[in-house]
């Protein structure tokens, strides 16, 4: 569990914007060693880093109650204690957006919330619970920061609970990730979101975790690291994938 907990808490901050070398994110989760001149995005990593080493964090799944709203609250407060100046565990009092995409207004963010999760017990445990909440969080954005490495974290262990394997959303797919939330938000396209969260979820269970510095050399074998979709094909561990860009799950 450390080794994938290390290794999905690197890819969730680097999506964010927090990036390290692999190996030096391996130093910081693993060891606890914190970059000097980097103390705050240090503890970036080890906030993921925790919620998924501790089992209450880990398989705590999201409440379908008016209580979800202070679930997330004591979450978000625990993800981000190394960074005072974004309000840990304060609900946001600002309109927030990203790019063209307008999140929840502050005022509608505790209703949205109650009544976004009573909809989650119509749902099956495991990947249709993960995948929702994790659009839940991410369509009502409701902190001031962190928002995507809660939302991601809500979604694993959702999956966690359902002894599924969870999601990590590796660099080179970043763009496909992101592109898919969008279209869902503005579009209501859901296809290509849950294809792309399932193909993910295939590509994240494909690596041997056994061993850190085996699991690094494969990880950059897979073209994860890189950042450019027209210059690189993401690879299963060990096993190219076709020309769509997408992985491929192995042949059966």
């Amino acid at each position: 569990m450390a080794h994938f907990a290390f290794l999905e808490s690197y890819f969730s901050n680097f999506i964010e914007g927090t990036e390290f070398e692999i190996e030096e994110a391996a130093d910081i989760a693993l060891n606890g060693k914190i970059v000097d001149k980097r103390p705050k995005d240090s503890h970036d990593i080890l906030g993921v880093f925790r919620q998924i080493v501790t089992p209450a964090w880990r398989l705590q799944t999201l409440l379908t109650t008016e209580t979800v709203v202070q679930q997330l609250i004591e979450r978000h407060r625990d993800l981000m204690q190394a960074r005072p100046e974004v309000s840990p565990g304060e609900l946001k009092v600002q309109p927030n957006r990203a790019g063209n995409t307008r999140f929840v207004s502050p005022r509608l963010v505790r209703g949205t919330l109650v009544e976004g999760a009573r909809r989650l017990a119509e749902l099956e445990p495991g990947l249709p619970r993960a995948l929702y909440a994790m659009f839940l969080i991410s369509e009502v954005y409701p902190f001031n920061d962190g928002n995507g490495r809660l939302a991601r974290l809500v979604m694993n262990a959702e999956l966690s609970a359902a002894q599924q394997c969870r999601i990590t959303v590796p660099t080179l797919y970043r763009e496909t990730y992101l592109d898919n939330l969008k279209a869902l938000t503005n579009d209501g396209l859901v296809d290509g979101y849950v294809k792309a969260m399932c193909d993910i979820q295939r590509w994240s269970a494909a690596f041997d975790y056994s061993d850190v510095a085996r699991l690094i050399a494969a990880v950059k074998n897979t073209n994860a690291l890189e950042r450019s979709q027209v210059r690189f094909k993401l690879r299963f561990a060990g096993e190219a994938i076709d020309d769509t860009g997408l992985p491929t799950p192995p042949a059966a």
